[in-house]
């Protein structure tokens, strides 16, 4: 962004201004993040608590333990891409 005036030079106005402080929708949009990451850190964390104290009671090996959490991990890290492909689709402002 720069301000012209007639026959004066072009003066970077960025560089002259200082850096806008945080907002109270800022801590707000922060705290939101801050919540989900939590969230979803328990939603892929309680599902292979529940896999291991099922497949104890059901005496599982402990071979189809790994497959069944490196099935949930794979399954998980599938979904990430086509979440955010199904977002842009759908998403208002197209």
């Amino acid at each position: 962004m720069a301000v012209a005036t007639q026959g004066a030079p072009l003066l970077p106005t960025a560089l002259l201004t200082t850096a806008p402080k945080w907002t109270r929708q800022d801590y707000m949009q922060v705290w939101l993040n801050i919540f989900i990451k939590f969230g979803d850190s328990v939603q892929i964390y309680l599902p292979m608590v529940i896999t291991q104290i099922v497949s104890c009671e059901m005496g599982v090996s402990r071979s189809h333990e790994r497959m069944l959490g490196v099935a949930l991990y794979v399954t998980l890290m599938a979904t990430t891409p086509v979440a955010a492909l199904i977002s842009n689709r759908y998403s208002s402002d197209s």
